[in-house]
């Protein structure tokens, strides 16, 4: 049988504030996690459709706001630390992944005690190496009354004259702007992360 995408294994034996351990969570499962009434929503961070395009007809004009992630703040490797529970006392294992034909340069290493698998670890480190190659581009603009419908996590897709046609991007934020008006901030999606 295949092995479970995600597991966590991790003992809650501390006191922390609630949004502490969520954050934790949604770490481990891959999951957007925000307030949404008196509960929280959780998103799974998959490849899904867009359920909003958005173009020069539904934008505010001169709005549309573009920051690209410098390349230098890309890591070239990405070293996911696990629990080792084959041994006693439990250690660490590090699961590595680089990109492709670079030089190591710019190592980014992340504790994720809960991970006692290393392909789980290595496949979470690929995703994080994925996730900061592909995705280095966000977007804010302002939209119109419709754009009232979105909700944070939901896929977009965007055209735009500065070389985007149907881009996929997920919405990190909305907020009111004025009256009738909707402020959006979104990230660069690609379902190959």
């Amino acid at each position: 049988p295949a092995e479970k995408r995600h597991q966590l294994d991790i003992v809650i034996d501390q006191v922390q504030n609630c949004q502490d351990w969520l954050n934790v969570l949604r770490e481990y499962a891959q999951c957007f996690v925000f307030p949404d009434g008196g509960a929280y929503r959780i998103v799974p961070d998959t490849t899904g459709s867009s359920v909003m395009s958005f173009d020069s007809t539904n934008m505010v004009e001169q709005t549309f706001k573009i920051n690209k992630r410098g390349s230098r703040s890309v890591p070239t490797r990405v070293e996911v630390v696990g629990t080792d529970i084959t041994v006693t006392p439990w250690g660490d294992f590090t699961a590595p992944a680089n990109l492709p034909d670079a030089v190591v340069r710019r190592v980014t290493r992340v504790s994720m005690p809960g991970f006692q698998r290393y392909s789980e670890a290595y496949r979470y480190a690929v995703m994080r190496l994925n996730d900061a190659t592909l995705n280095d581009i966000s977007i804010q603009f302002t939209a119109f009354d419709p754009a009232l419908a979105l909700q944070v996590a939901d896929l977009i897709t965007v055209t735009h004259p500065v070389g985007f046609t149907s881009k996929l991007f997920r919405v990190s934020t909305i907020a009111p702007d004025s009256p009738g008006r909707w402020k959006i901030t979104a990230l660069e999606y690609d379902p190959a992360k």
